[in-house]
This record gives structure tokens, C-alpha cells and sequence, in this order.
């Protein structure tokens, strides 16, 4: 009769476990919340991005003036007075004089180098004087060399 009494205490150890399982839902409840936060970040860019095409609109209104080109053709029909130029072109005579003047500054030129040839003449002495001094300090080993001679009739 003793042993339905320990069989009694097995469901109430049991009992306590699904109370630690209770606990996990509530903190997967909170995570929904940081991902409502995003959409609302997002909904901001296409307003920037409605500006621009309010800005490319301008630039056709630019392209809308060929009406000033047309006007350029009504200048070209003016040849009649270009062809009054080609006989002020027949002056060409009165330049083929001067040349003949600017011939003239290279003679007086070429007088200038004939004096600077004479300068160097002058320079072209003192490097002789100082070619014979070398000569003088040749002559000064010649009597080192003589006396290892006179030691080596010692021994």
C-alpha cells in the first residue's frame, strides 16, 4: 500500500517546467518593433529626388531660340560689297618698299661682331704663362730619384 504514495510526486515536478517556457515569447515580441522604425526613414528620399526634374524642365526653353539663327543668313547676302575689296588689294606695291629699309639693319650688325673677335686674342696669352709654371715642379722629382742611388752603394 506503500507504493502508490511515491507515484503521486512525479506530476507535481512536472508541473514547474512550462512555466520557464512562458518567458521566451515576450522577448521575440519586442524585435517588431525596431523593424517599424525603417519604412519611415525611406519615405523621405523620393521627395528629394522630385526636385530634379523640375530643374532639367528650364533647359528646353534654351533650345527654343533658333528664331536668332535665321537672322544670320540675311548677313551673307552682303558678297556684293566684298567684291569692292579685292581692288584695294592692289596696294601691295607700297609694302614691297619697305623691306628694302629693313635690309639695312643687318650690315650694321655684322661691324658689331668683328670688335668682340679681339677680346679673346687677349685672353688667349695667359693661359701660356701659366704653362710654364708646371715645368719648373717637373724638374724637382728628377733629384729625388738620384738619392736611392747613392744608399745603395753603402752596403
Amino acid at each position: 500500500s506503500s507504493r502508490p504514495t511515491v507515484r503521486s510526486s512525479s506530476p507535481t515536478v512536472r508541473s514547474s517546467r512550462p512555466t520557464v517556457r512562458s518567458l521566451s515569447p515576450t522577448v521575440r515580441s519586442s524585435r517588431p518593433t525596431v523593424r517599424s522604425s525603417s519604412p519611415t526613414v525611406r519615405s523621405s528620399r523620393p521627395t528629394i529626388r522630385s526636385l530634379r526634374p523640375t530643374i532639367r524642365s528650364l533647359r528646353p526653353t534654351v533650345k527654343s531660340s533658333p528664331t536668332i539663327r535665321s537672322s544670320r543668313p540675311t548677313i551673307r547676302s552682303s558678297t556684293t560689297v566684298r567684291s569692292s575689296r579685292p581692288a584695294v588689294r592692289s596696294r601691295p606695291t607700297i609694302r614691297s618698299l619697305r623691306p628694302t629699309v629693313r635690309s639695312l639693319r643687318p650690315t650694321i650688325r655684322s661691324s658689331r661682331p668683328t670688335v668682340r673677335a679681339s677680346r679673346p686674342t687677349f685672353r688667349a696669352s695667359r693661359p701660356s704663362v701659366r704653362a710654364s709654371r708646371p715645368s719648373v715642379r717637373a724638374s724637382r722629382p728628377t733629384v729625388r730619384a738620384s738619392r736611392p742611388t747613392i744608399r745603395a752603394s753603402r752596403p
